[in-house]
């Protein structure tokens, strides 16, 4: 059984930490279970729970807030994820199929390890810099433009960081208000130069976020793929792409031609962790092993139509609008 669990809260929300209250005397009082919160929860709640730190083992999660609760969950667990239950008390609720009304029946159902699981895949993301393109701006001068065949890394990238995405990856062009180039490279092998205001890839469960608004299709949870969509493309003929999960995308920022100004792009993971991508930086991206085992109510298919229906209204009649 259970013995320890993370929960997760909206950040000033005082909702939440009620619920934070109400969950935590249950889980302690009937199922002796540790509640484990965050520093700043630790800290606010003037040490009433179990700080959490990085690396801490707990055997479930419980979000108390929107999608983005659990998109930052996610995001404290680059690796294995226990499951997450996730309970809605925020704005949006793709990924928050549980009112918290119904927690003690839940609760109950978890520790008896009776519980349907979607795995919700991830995408796994390494940044890098080009070491040339910093030497070049530090001493203002101009070198050759070194090339890296096939979509290679060369050996003067270094890795910046490495990062996880439950949403999406975007490549955009932040505050500027020009089109960028970005070089698209599937395998090593050269597909194409965008022509944009950016480009996102993202998991099948950021087909309904931001990759939703810029024209991507809707992708079922249970598609093992990872889709490209052009933001506002400069080519009406450039549409959105699916790519097989074995394949691995590289995102590069076209390197400078001689001494002049080159382009540069902000990157962000799941809206975090944002980054600004120089002349030669690129982000190589691929299928994360390690999922993210979200409960479900019913099935995948279920819930997944039935957060369409709620949340999009997907494909309702005019009359079944009006009565809403």
């Amino acid at each position: 059984p259970p013995r320890s669990v993370l929960v997760v809260i909206k950040p000033g929300d005082p909702r939440t930490q009620q619920a934070l209250v109400e969950l935590a005397g249950v889980l302690t009082s009937h199922y002796d279970i540790a509640v484990h919160v965050e520093a700043a929860v630790h800290e606010s709640t003037q040490g009433r729970f179990e700080r959490w730190s990085s690396g801490t083992a707990v055997d479930f999660v419980v979000t108390l807030g929107g999608d983005g609760t659990v998109l930052w969950a996610s995001s404290l667990f680059p690796d294995g994820v226990p499951p997450v239950l996730s309970f809605a008390m925020g704005t949006l609720g793709f990924l928050t199929c549980f009112p918290f009304s119904s927690h003690e029946r839940l609760l109950q159902k978890m520790v008896q390890g009776n519980q349907f699981l979607s795995l919700r895949k991830r995408l796994q993301c390494k940044l890098y810099s080009h070491e040339e393109e910093k030497r070049r701006s530090a001493t203002s001068g101009s070198t050759k433009n070194g090339g890296t065949k096939g979509g290679e890394r060369s050996a003067e990238e270094e890795l910046e960081g490495t990062y996880v995405a439950l949403n999406e990856v975007s490549v955009n062009r932040g505050p500027s208000s020009n089109l960028v180039d970005i070089d698209l490279f599937c395998d090593g092998i050269p597909v194409t130069k965008v022509q944009a205001d950016g480009v996102l890839v993202s998991t099948p469960t950021g087909s309904t976020a931001y990759s939703l608004s810029a024209g991507g299709s809707l992708v079922h949870p249970a598609v093992s793929a990872m889709q490209l969509t052009p933001i506002c493309p400069h080519s009406l003929s450039f549409r959105p792409l699916l790519f097989p999960d074995s394949s691995t995308l590289r995102l590069q920022i076209p390197r400078r031609n001689g001494g002049g100004d080159g382009g540069s792009c902000m990157i962000s993971f799941d809206g975090k962790h944002k980054f600004e991508m120089g002349p030669g930086d690129c982000v190589t991206i691929q299928m994360s092993p390690h999922p993210l085992a979200s409960v479900v109510s019913k099935t995948d298919t279920e819930d997944w139509f039935q957060s369409l229906n709620g949340g999009l209204h997907w494909n309702m009649p005019n009359e079944e609008k009006f009565k809403l």
